[in-house]
């Protein structure tokens, strides 16, 4: 017992002598910022393997692109303004309007086909809140083009809240995805500008 007083005044007696030493000072470090994209602009192109049309839909956020390679060249409309990349982003660009309308347009990379056509295009479809289709619709929703003298493909959807207008060409075994993504308006308007883009890309 007498030991235990000992302590404690020990104890007491340390504790006054910190708070009276100016020395000791007590600062508060700022909190780091979280740096998640928000929802609807964050890039769900990777598809875990194995995983269906449906689910592939509300894939979340992939760690990078492994396809290692350059990105190609091309003509940046006037009204795109330039966005941060990123690992998985070749090329970012915002577009904005009135009443805080924009557009995000991605431009990533992935080896293979990332799932194919279908699962691609129902994935976009599921991010704008619309459902998944079948195989037997898919020729009638895709429209067949090129990229480069190579053959592409586009799809125009439009949701509830936003529209996303996207392509995909594949190149040496990787896929090249190419999407807008945002206010119906604004999308409808950049269309031809978003095509325009697609014509410019000149690949190595």
């Amino acid at each position: 017992m007498l030991l235990n007083r000992h302590v404690c005044a020990a104890s007491v007696a340390l504790l006054l002598v910190a708070c009276s030493n100016p020395d000791i000072r007590v600062y508060e470090v700022p909190r780091e910022e979280n740096d998640t994209p928000p929802p609807h602009l964050a890039d769900a192109e990777s598809p875990s393997p194995g995983a269906t049309p449906t689910d592939m839909a509300s894939q979340s956020l992939p760690q990078g692109s492994s396809a290692e390679v350059d990105p190609p060249h091309w003509e940046v409309p006037d009204s795109w303004s330039p966005a941060p990349e990123s690992d998985i982003r070749r090329g970012s660009f915002h577009v904005h309007g009135v009443d805080d309308a924009h557009l995000d347009i991605a431009v990533t990379v992935f080896p293979g086909d990332v799932g194919g056509r279908l699962a691609n295009v129902n994935r976009w479809r599921g991010q704008i809140g619309l459902s998944p289709i079948g195989s037997d619709t898919l020729s009638d929703t895709v429209e067949q083009l090129e990229i480069d003298g190579r053959p592409a493909w586009l799809v125009e959807l439009q949701g509830t809240d936003a529209s996303t207008i996207a392509a995909s060409v594949e190149i040496d075994g990787n896929s090249w995805f190419f999407r807008m993504t945002g206010d119906h308006g604004l999308a409808s308007r950049e269309e031809p500008r978003f095509r325009e883009f697609l014509e410019s890309i000149r690949f190595e």
